[in-house]
């Protein structure tokens, strides 16, 4: 980490006008992501070959193996976490062979990683057994012109692929595949300026309903961090400040989250749906699905503490912290607290966001925010620092939410 880490800085250093552009792109709606994605793989190839690469150029290059593709350097992935000796040095395969659901393919050992799950009753692949040829589309979403929208653009980003007949189809994925309906969900959220409610529809494949929840297979538990998690973060940061620094608060979510893992090609037959006479297989894991719960929180917990190890220089250890920056990580959306002077803050966060982006983690810089006061997991978190102490509050429009459901 500290090495990686003195090369981001010094690269940094020498690039002034990168890091103007990844701070500047914090927050803006019209980000500079072309400009500051020209650097990084010049960066990248000094990354790898701190980490003793041989094959520097294939090494930096984005996950392409055919049927598995991802913006992800899965190769420069698994060099740092090699080099790290993490548990979950497994998951650059993942870009390789593609991420398991549980249905047909096995999960790894991931007993260093996450907890037993409980044992559960599901069903076997062979259970799985309607006949195509007799199900029945949902009108609605056949008319949808978002949801036509929607795969067209899936379509182009590679994403998905669309077949004309059921032969077609078949050719591709093997028989006994299983067509999930696409169905959308409305959720309200309340705006406490407008004093408005406004609706968001999201669209999801219906695994439940045609047994694929059932037919997966999970042997862990993942873990997700909470607010006093960030809160106790927080203090033990304050505790540590020195006369002229302070405390401060960045979260910038990955963009695309679970689109980034391919998912195994002989369980995409399992994620299967059907639009007009289109037939869709997903070739990246599945939003809503079991196993893609699993496997991108265990590539971004990875990720994440590949980009935490940045901040471990042992001469910038203090009583409480000897991180400079501490991460969180739930689900796609990172927080993180770092302390410093102003300058360092500002150094501390472009050495977070370049982090991700040398790993080819999309971040979306449009929701990203930079303050002592922000909301994440629901919450507004306030470092109030005079008093040594954190607030924690929950925002009007969630309170007005569950007043609206109770």
């Amino acid at each position: 980490g500290p090495k990686i880490a003195n090369v981001i800085e010094e690269f940094l250093s020498q690039n002034p006008d990168l890091e103007q552009a990844i701070l500047g792109a914090i927050g803006s709606q019209d980000p500079p992501t072309q400009f500051i994605n020209s650097f990084m793989d010049d960066l990248r190839s000094r990354i790898a070959g701190t980490l003793g690469s041989t094959s520097i150029e294939q090494d930096i290059a984005p996950a392409n193996y055919g049927s598995c593709t991802s913006p992800v350097r899965d190769r420069l992935l698994h060099l740092w976490a090699q080099a790290a000796g993490d548990p979950a040095d497994f998951v650059p395969d993942w870009f390789k062979l593609g991420a398991p659901a549980g249905i047909n393919t096995e999960f790894p050992d991931m007993s260093q990683i996450w907890a037993p799950a409980e044992e559960e009753d599901t069903l076997g692949p062979d259970d799985l057994h309607e006949d195509p040829a007799d199900h029945a589309n949902d009108p609605v979403i056949d008319n949808d012109e978002d949801v036509r929208h929607l795969v067209e653009k899936y379509k182009e980003k590679g994403w998905v692929k669309v077949f004309k007949s059921h032969r077609e189809l078949k050719r591709a994925v093997g028989k006994g595949y299983v067509i999930s309906d696409i169905i959308t969900i409305e959720k309200k959220k309340f705006d406490p300026v407008s004093k408005q409610w406004t609706a968001k529809k999201r669209t999801v494949l219906n695994l439940a309903a045609s047994g694929i929840t059932a037919a997966s297979r999970l042997p862990w538990k993942t873990q997700l961090p909470r607010a006093t998690d960030a809160a106790a973060d927080t203090l033990d940061c304050i505790f540590d400040l020195l006369p002229d620094e302070d405390v401060e608060f960045l979260v910038i979510d990955a963009e695309d989250a679970f689109w980034t893992l391919p998912n195994v090609p002989k369980e995409r037959k399992y994620f299967v749906t059907r639009v007009g006479h289109d037939l869709i297989v997903l070739l990246r894991t599945a939003q809503g699905s079991r196993g893609a719960s699993l496997t991108w929180a265990t590539f971004a917990g990875l990720a994440a503490r590949c980009v935490q190890s940045l901040f471990t220089h042992a001469h910038m250890a203090r009583t409480r912290t000897k991180e400079e920056l501490r991460l969180q990580m739930y689900v796609d959306d990172p927080w993180a607290v770092m302390r410093g002077t102003t300058q360092r803050r500002s150094r501390l966060a472009s050495m977070l966001i370049t982090g991700w982006l040398v790993l080819g983690v999309p971040m979306a810089f449009k929701k990203a925010k930079m303050a002592q006061k922000l909301q994440w997991v629901g919450v507004v978190i306030q470092a109030m620092t005079p008093n040594q102490t954190v607030l924690l509050e929950v925002p009007e429009e969630k309170l007005e939410e569950l007043r609206h459901i109770t």
